[in-house]
């Protein structure tokens, strides 16, 4: 019975709402107020049928299907007391952006208000920055045929000369020779650079043939050196000059003693030979040995070195500065004068003797690669030869 009520009662609503809406369309205004009169009367006919409708419908029971004229009459065709269906629901589609909506503006008389649609603005927020380094995404991409021209070889061109034979690496120069032939000729070649020697060991000894140079073998016996003692740093037609690997214990020369060392005195390491005029130098610490013979007799007198003369150069900033045995070579001449032989890329400028100055270098002066210092020690400076620049 309960649910007989809860379907009538639910059927009122439904035939009200539907009632409504037929008679007053929402798409037309009521004009005047003789039109809401007669919905009135519209409306109370109605629900007086409806009532009379559930009075009939108290002496029957509950679950028995119930047609109505009224309701049929309306248009709302049979309901079903055993079961509620509810309507079905088609969902409209969304339109992409919000249009605009014609608002409906009632009447005087109107009972019920639609509620104004709200309009939504769109907002775009802007992204955040992306800080750091972006990473290139590698896209293979598809290779490329390059089409490369076809080169025609170049034509043969008939040779005016006698065609040879190509070798494994190319034409022979020459003619082939045969295995023997390149050995014979290879025996030849080594003749000649045996007699080359030959004769640069007799030119040696030519050289020394009259000079014979002793040693002490540490039992306290003289004995002659050999090679392995004293090696030739330089050789010309007028000299000779051999530095000493052992220690000179005396020097003969044409059967005559020129030299013998002296206990407690230091070795000579150097000795040169002059050929034109039969002189010996010998070079140890301290100073020279000036050997000469006068009236068939060897004379040897020892000349310090020349502390007394200073030689000056100028350096990259224009300041000048004294020269040591760094930067220079000193000999002894067969006149017995000083010989300096300076070092490439030393610049003299000035030369000081006994505190004079007796030489300075001018613009229009090249600078001076050797120097000579003569025994009288005055100004007589001899400049054999100068340097290109200035």
């Amino acid at each position: 019975m309960n649910i007989c009520v809860w379907h009538r009662s639910l059927l009122i609503l439904i035939l009200i709402k539907y009632v409504k809406c037929a008679d007053k369309p929402t798409e037309q205004p009521p004009v005047s107020s003789e039109s809401d009169s007669d919905e009135d009367d519209n409306f109370d006919v109605i629900v007086k049928g409806v009532q009379e409708l559930l009075e009939d419908d108290d002496d029957k029971t509950a679950g028995e299907s119930l047609v109505s004229d009224n309701v049929i009459q309306h248009g709302l065709g049979p309901l079903m007391g055993q079961g509620y269906t509810p309507p079905t629901y088609t969902p409209q589609p969304r339109q992409p952006y919000p249009q605009p909506v014609q608002q409906y503006v009632p009447g005087p008389t109107q009972h019920q208000q639609l509620p104004r649609a709200i309009h939504y603005e769109q907002i775009r927020v802007p992204r955040p920055p992306i800080f750091g380094n972006r990473v290139p995404i590698y896209q293979p991409r598809p290779p490329i045929n390059i089409l490369r021209p076809i080169l025609a070889p170049p034509p043969i061109l008939p040779s005016s000369g006698p065609k040879s034979q190509p070798g494994i690496l190319g034409p022979a120069p020459g003619p082939l020779k045969h295995p023997t032939q390149i050995l014979s000729d290879y025996n030849e070649l080594l003749d000649k650079l045996r007699e080359i020697e030959l004769s640069l060991e007799i030119t040696k000894d030519k050289d020394l043939e009259l000079i014979k140079l002793f040693k002490n073998d540490g039992e306290g016996n003289l004995v002659e050196m050999s090679g392995k003692d004293y090696c030739i740093r330089f050789r010309n037609a007028h000299k000779i000059k051999i530095l000493f690997r052992s220690e000179l214990e005396k020097v003969v020369f044409k059967d005559d003693t020129i030299y013998t060392h002296l206990p407690g005195k230091p070795y000579c390491t150097e000795m040169t030979y002059n050929k034109n005029n039969s002189v010996f130098v010998f070079n140890r610490k301290g100073g020279f040995l000036y050997a000469e013979s006068r009236e068939n007799q060897w004379r040897i007198k020892f000349r310090n070195f020349p502390e007394f003369v200073q030689i000056y150069a100028q350096d990259h900033e224009n300041r000048q500065f004294q020269l040591t045995e760094g930067h220079y070579y000193l000999d002894l001449t067969s006149k017995g004068s000083y010989k300096f032989s300076f070092i490439p890329g030393v610049k003299c400028t000035k030369i000081v003797i006994n505190g004079s100055v007796v030489w300075k270098k001018t613009y229009a002066e090249f600078y001076p690669i050797i120097v000579t210092v003569t025994k009288r020690l005055n100004e007589n400076i001899h400049q054999t030869k100068h340097r290109r620049h200035r």
